[in-house]
C-alpha cells in the first residue's frame, strides 16, 4: 500500500517556490530529486528558472495552489498551481514529486505551461481534481512558507502515523511475549516429560542390577 500526504508535498513545493522567488537557486536546486539533478545541471537550472520566474510575461507576481492528483499505484503525486504574471497572463505550474508519506517528497519535474494539454507530463487518469480547503498564495515577499493550518495538518498526520506505528509495535510485543510464554511452557513440559522418562529408566536399570531389594 502507498500512502500519500498532499500537505507534505505542498510544503516541499512551497519552500522551493519561495526560494526561487528570493533567487536562492542553489537552495531550491538541492530540494529537487537526484533524478532531476542528473538530467538538469545547476547552471542550466538557474538560467531556465530565472527566465520562467522573472522574465516571462514581465515576471510572476504570485503563485496560488490549485489542486493535486496522486498517481495511482506509484510513489508520485502531482501538484497544480495557478501562476499570475505582471502582464496579466495566467499559466499553470505543474509539479511532480516522487515519494510518499513515509519517505517524504522531492520534486522530479516542474513546468510552467499555458494550459494542461500543452504538457505531455500532465496525466489526469480520469480522476476529479483533489482540492484542499486552505488558500495558499506564494508571493515574492512570502515569509511563512508553510501556513500554520498546513503545518498543523502535517503534524497531525505524522502523529497519526506514529500512533499506528506504536499500536503495531505494541501488538508485536504482546504477540512476541505470548509466543515466548508458549515456548517456555512447552519447554517446561518437555523437561518434565523427559525427567519422568529418565526416572523410570533409571529405576528400571537399578532394579535389574540390584534386584527387588532396591
Amino acid at each position: 500500500m502507498i500512502y500519500h500526504n498532499q500537505y507534505m508535498a505542498i510544503a516541499v513545493t512551497n519552500e522551493t517556490l519561495s526560494l526561487l522567488f528570493d533567487q536562492e537557486y542553489k537552495g531550491a536546486y538541492l530540494l529537487f530529486h537526484p533524478d532531476f539533478q542528473k538530467e538538469m545541471k545547476y547552471e542550466l537550472f538557474e538560467k531556465v528558472l530565472h527566465a520562467a520566474m522573472f522574465q516571462e510575461s514581465e515576471g510572476i507576481n504570485k503563485i496560488t495552489f490549485d489542486y493535486y492528483l496522486p498517481v495511482p499505484g506509484q510513489k508520485a503525486i502531482q501538484l497544480f498551481y495557478k501562476t499570475n504574471y505582471n502582464s496579466g497572463k495566467e499559466h499553470t505550474l505543474h509539479v511532480v514529486l516522487l515519494g510518499d508519506s513515509d519517505e517524504g517528497y522531492k520534486i522530479v519535474y516542474m513546468d510552467f505551461v499555458s494550459d494542461e494539454g500543452s504538457s505531455y507530463n500532465i496525466k489526469i487518469y480520469g480522476l476529479e481534481k483533489w482540492e484542499i480547503p486552505e488558500t495558499i498564495i506564494i508571493k515574492p515577499d512570502t515569509i511563512i512558507v508553510t501556513p500554520d493550518s498546513l503545518r498543523g495538518k502535517i503534524e497531525r498526520k505524522i502523529e497519526k502515523k506514529q500512533e499506528r506505528l506504536d499500536d503495531f509495535n505494541k501488538d508485536k510485543k504482546e504477540f512476541n511475549f505470548k509466543k515466548i510464554k508458549s515456548i517456555v511452557q512447552i519447554g517446561i513440559g518437555i523437561i518434565f516429560f523427559v525427567s519422568v522418562i529418565l526416572g523410570v529408566m533409571f529405576r528400571y536399570i537399578l532394579k535389574r542390577k540390584y534386584g527387588n531389594d532396591f
